[in-house]
């Protein structure tokens, strides 16, 4: 999927459009009190509305925001890890992190028994409180998210396989399919003259187990049109 996200220049254009619209969208944090009322939070050091707004020492968190949006549409999964200094009881820091180094353990329920993250090719555990992961939808039942690209790829694949039969079936010694044709006001032709035209050219025709088979199709005018279909 990354690669359609790099190869594919209207997949690019599109996720990248949507990243940043998303991005660019007023965000405001609400919490309920004691009382039940709703009230927005403010932002001050620490909390919540801190944490989304400045991110991690890199990144802000408009640009965190386009990673998780970029990280979703093109791997069905964002991840974002969070991390603590010691000591301290909420998150200092909100990474996301690219979703194909990502592993979900499943567990019963649609649950998560672990997070694995690779690291520089090993897997390490990740505690779930230090993931917040959003997964797309996924028709099935599974804890983690279909990528929107998936279609796409199948789409791409068929394609490829196709042109790879294409291949061996000419390697084989199969032959361009032909069209051909009387002039116009030729004589009509009756069933049984088409079906002994079909019969001579699939009995001369050559190709890879004769695959494209002849028919035979005319015009209610006169004209025939004898063609090679596959």
């Amino acid at each position: 999927h990354r690669e359609a996200f790099r190869k594919v220049p209207v997949v690019s254009a599109a996720i990248s459009l949507v990243q940043h619209d998303v991005a660019k969208l007023p965000w405001r944090v609400w919490y309920e009190g004691r009382t039940g009322k709703r009230r927005e939070l403010k932002r001050e050091d620490g909390n919540l509305a801190d944490l989304l707004t400045g991110a991690n020492p890199r990144q802000s968190g408009y640009q965190l925001r386009v990673d998780t949006i970029g990280s979703l549409y093109t791997g069905g999964n964002a991840y974002r890890a969070l991390a603590y200094f010691p000591g301290a009881p909420t998150p200092a820091e909100a990474w996301c992190l690219p979703a194909h180094n990502w592993r979900v353990i499943p567990g019963a329920n649609r649950g998560v028994v672990r997070y694995e993250y690779n690291r520089g090719g090993a897997w390490e555990e990740v505690r779930e409180e230090n993931v917040v992961h959003f997964p797309d939808y996924n028709p099935d039942d599974e804890p983690i998210g279909m990528s929107r690209l998936e279609p796409l790829r199948r789409d791409y694949e068929a394609q490829f396989y196709a042109l790879i039969w294409l291949k061996e079936y000419f390697r084989k010694g199969g032959v361009v399919a032909g069209v051909w044709s009387v002039k116009t006001g030729g004589p009509k032709l009756s069933p049984a003259d088409l079906l002994k035209i079909a019969e001579m050219l699939n009995a001369k025709h050559q190709g890879y187990d004769k695959v494209w088979n002849a028919v035979v199709v005319q015009g209610p005018s006169g004209p025939q049109v004898i063609m090679l279909q596959g």
